[in-house]
């Protein structure tokens, strides 16, 4: 996407080493994260927010006030997009589908 001119792309991260990361080998506009959703403000507004796999690392009672703050990041009428991990990705993490509940939500804190 980066080598596309159209594209104005700014990465976001919480780890300092993640945000060096991007802004010297990608190359592109960093933005760091926050702790806690309430901390998290963008001074830019956004066409997309595409956040990949971020909500697979946030318990469940910060969902919503995740999607709150990435939404109010965007202009107006515009895509805010997010992916998760889902049952093809239970056999890298060493559960079953049957280990996920049934609201279909399972968060485990190993690493977070």
């Amino acid at each position: 996407m980066k080598k596309h001119a159209r594209w104005d792309l700014t990465s976001c991260d919480i780890h300092s080493e993640a945000i060096e990361f991007l802004d010297r080998q990608i190359g592109v506009k960093t933005l760091q994260s926050a702790h806690l959703p309430e901390q998290f403000a963008t001074i830019e507004k956004y066409d997309v927010v595409f956040a990949l796999s971020f909500f697979s690392h946030m318990p469940r009672s910060s969902f919503g006030h995740w999607l709150r703050a990435l939404y109010v990041s965007l202009r107006t009428r515009r895509r805010l997009i997010f992916t998760t991990n889902g049952v093809k990705s239970c056999g890298g993490f060493c559960i079953t589908p049957d280990d996920i509940p049934g609201n279909g939500f399972l968060f485990r804190a190993n690493k977070e």
